[in-house]
């Protein structure tokens, strides 16, 4: 295969990281669907690191000033579950969790490099919110959520498409913010609306056990 066929490979690559990178994002409400996509996203990584940087494996991590402290944690956690009393608990731990995360870092940093990227993430982490925060409102009504059909915890909390209200509570604190920001920021909204926008939300950002939702 000539150069230009393999360049043409490594920016097909490139261009289909980009895409799989939107819809993990979309499809946060999809355990299942993470894990797959995660794989998939990392495997295409290292194809065109691989391709771009032959085996010169410390240019496969983009340059940040958390690149070493992310990789030293990662030695530290690695050095534990060595020595760990339960071996199989901490090894999966390690490369189930820290790995995949420090790599989600990376793998962001690496495919979101442009303005306009960065506004796409936005995008679409905005209409996989509203997905999810629909569903929650339709459990509430219904008593099931339309995504997976889980049905409320104790069947009078709201929990979405999550373990637990405090799951939810949880993401719904650490996002809706963002979401908010984004959309208040880039879009004319109505007063009416906003403020109708916030008290639904509010609604839902008390996760508590001693709180009906709703």
């Amino acid at each position: 295969m000539s150069k230009l066929n393999f360049q043409a490979v490594f920016k097909w690559v490139g261009e289909t990281k980009t895409w799989i990178f939107y819809f993990l994002i979309f499809a946060l409400f999809s355990k299942a669907a993470i894990w797959s996509i995660s794989s998939l996203l990392l495997i295409l990584w290292l194809i065109e690191k691989i391709g771009s940087f032959k085996w010169n494996i410390p240019r496969y991590l983009a340059n940040s000033e958390l690149k070493l402290p992310l990789l030293i944690f990662f030695a530290i956690c690695f050095l534990s579950a060595c020595v760990s009393i339960s071996p199989q608990v901490s090894w999966r731990g390690l490369f189930g969790k820290y790995f995949m995360f420090i790599m989600l870092f990376f793998l962001t940093q690496d495919i979101v490099d442009t303005g306009d990227k960065l506004r796409n993430v936005f995008k679409i982490l905005t209409l996989s919110f509203f997905l999810i925060i629909t569903n929650g409102l339709y459990q509430r009504i219904s008593g099931r959520g339309f995504i997976d059909g889980r049905m409320m915890e104790q069947g009078k909390y709201v929990n979405c498409i999550f373990s637990s209200l405090n799951a939810f509570g949880t993401y719904l604190v650490f996002i809706a913010p963002i979401i908010l920001s984004f959309i208040f920021h880039n879009y004319k909204i109505n007063l009416i609306f906003k403020v109708i926008l916030i008290s639904i939300l509010c609604r839902f950002k008390l996760p508590t056990q001693h709180l009906n939702l709703l």
